[in-house]
């Protein structure tokens, strides 16, 4: 049986609350190293995007890498999804002419995922997000005003149920986006820490 590591369980919490409610779904993680953090919300993005098809979601990584790894996970629940969604459709069908599966995938439902990287002078510039997955985003890049994470959170739909937005970090200091996000008690983000 599957154990759920702390961490996992308070994003899971996390989410069903905000799903329950009805109203976006904003997390901020200050994650431990190798406890699953990404691999959750990677599930969690899924999810969220079988659940509400035609919509649009994105992963930003701090480097390539980084995004890569995130996307390799939601690819894997993409291949072996075996659970009877609403639609009637099943998992990805490996070689599917609509899939490239480096970069972006379309879902059986019209929902669409891809990854980006921070270090991109053109990440996600003229897409629109459902679903806005940042990965390591203590460590992005920025060059004097240019703030890569505030960008992709730009152009997330933020104000809808179908609205998804998780920043996961380990940390790197007081400054940055997910810093300012992380500190500020006036947001409606939901802050989740586990030691």
């Amino acid at each position: 049986k599957l154990k759920l590591r702390r961490v996992q369980e308070k994003i899971l919490d996390a989410y069903q609350k905000c799903r329950e409610a009805r109203k976006p779904v904003k997390i901020v993680v200050l994650k431990p190293r190798k406890f699953g953090a990404t691999t959750i919300v990677q599930a969690l993005s899924y999810h969220h995007l079988r659940y509400f098809g035609g919509r649009s979601g994105a992963v930003m990584g701090d480097i390539a890498s980084t995004g890569s790894t995130c996307f390799d996970m939601f690819k894997g629940f993409a291949e072996n999804d075996k659970f009877n969604w609403p639609d009637g459709l099943g998992a990805l069908k490996i070689g599917d002419k609509e899939n490239n599966l480096t970069d972006y995938i379309s879902l059986p439902n019209k929902a669409i995922y891809r990854t980006v990287t921070a270090g991109s002078s053109n990440a996600n510039r003229s897409g629109t997000l459902q679903v806005a997955v940042m990965e390591e985003v203590a460590y992005y890049p920025t060059d004097g005003e240019r703030d890569p994470a505030l960008g992709f959170l730009g152009s997330w739909t933020r104000d809808t149920e179908s609205s998804m937005a998780c920043m996961i970090s380990t940390p790197s200091g007081p400054s940055g986006t997910f810093f300012r996000y992380w500190s500020d008690d006036r947001n409606d983000w939901i802050k989740i820490f586990t030691a």
